[in-house]
């Protein structure tokens, strides 16, 4: 086990934001806190394309700005606030020197590789604290909006990230696990590892939308089209053989077929898109729950939760909320 653990005085200089989006209604604000004097430029680099369009592969915009040490900035990824030039009457706006946002026009989903780099826009390696990052997803026509902290593995100083011997969210140990015939030892819980899921709930969906948006992680991200492979499923009876369907309340089952969905880069999937019509109608006015599993072969997934109403009076207007639900408690 003492194999597993990481060093606390090495930190990576390289975060990921999991998911990012920019449309006529929605957009992404970054946030990046640099704690170092060790680099005099920051790195961005998109990973992006078409919404709606799963298994495409992401292209890729990346630029250099310069930074200094402890400096905060925070910008718009869709260059709707500020026109993508640094937000909330930032001192150091004068030495940016241009915008932050995907120039990229059309609707667009993605991620976004944060590093330390040279005036070049090579990555170089700090050996200390490093970056730290959040962002806020915002419908600005309904004021819903939703966040997170970006992932940072501090076992590594480079564009891969994993789900194992980090010092992420995607890590953790779990002592009552059973090891995995097929994944084999160690007997540790990985909560996006391939063959693994997460229980989740949902509402009842003929009031509210469920969504994921799934990220598959692994090594390069800079440059690699990673793949997945995921399903809504009611039990595992074995890492290759989830059974469909779901729960209502009251522990009932509801039967039916439930669809693999295969993504490329980065995707977003709705919990309806994954139910056939005999388990949708089960569950269409009470909820239920279900496990979000994991199907691929090969690389871990990021999975964040959104559920949300629009002009819902009964719950007083639009509500909006999202989480990790692949990150360790």
């Amino acid at each position: 086990m003492s194999g597993l653990l990481f060093s606390k005085t090495t930190k990576a200089d390289t975060i990921l934001f999991p998911y990012i989006v920019k449309s006529d209604t929605v957009t992404t604000l970054i946030s990046v806190v640099n704690k170092t004097l060790s680099a005099s430029y920051l790195k961005y680099i998109y990973r992006h394309k078409d919404a709606n369009q799963p298994v495409a592969n992401c292209d890729v915009t990346s630029f250099k700005r310069p930074t200094s040490e402890n400096d905060l900035i925070s910008f718009d990824v869709a260059g709707r606030f500020n026109e993508g030039n640094a937000l909330f009457n930032d001192t150091n706006s004068y030495m940016y020197g241009d915008t932050f946002h995907l120039k990229d026009t059309g609707v667009k989903r993605g991620y976004l590789l944060v590093t330390h780099s040279n005036n070049l826009g090579e990555r170089v390696s700090v050996g200390s604290e490093g970056l730290y990052g959040e962002a806020v997803i915002i419908d600005v026509v309904t004021g819903g909006a939703w966040g997170y902290r970006a992932i940072n593995d501090r076992e590594r100083e480079d564009y891969t990230f994993t789900d194992t011997g980090t010092g992420s969210a995607l890590y953790t140990i779990e002592e009552a696990c059973i090891p995995n015939p097929i994944y084999g030892e160690p007997p540790y819980c990985y909560p996006s590892t391939p063959g693994e899921s997460r229980t989740f709930i949902f509402f009842p969906p003929n009031e509210w939308v469920t969504r994921f948006f799934v990220t598959p992680i692994g090594n390069g991200m800079d440059t690699e089209n990673l793949t997945g492979r995921v399903n809504v499923v009611s039990k595992i009876i074995s890492p290759a053989a989830p059974l469909g369907g779901v729960y209502g309340r009251g522990g009932g089952y509801a039967m039916g077929d439930t669809f693999a969905k295969d993504l490329t880069c980065v995707a977003a999937f709705d919990l309806v898109d994954f139910m056939d019509s005999t388990a949708r109608a089960a569950v269409e006015n009470i909820g239920g729950w279900a496990y979000f599993y994991n199907l691929g072969l090969t690389n871990p997934v990021v999975i964040y939760k959104l559920e949300y109403v629009l002009n819902n009076s009964a719950y007083g207007g639009t509500i909006n909320n999202g989480y990790c639900l692949s990150c360790s408690p």
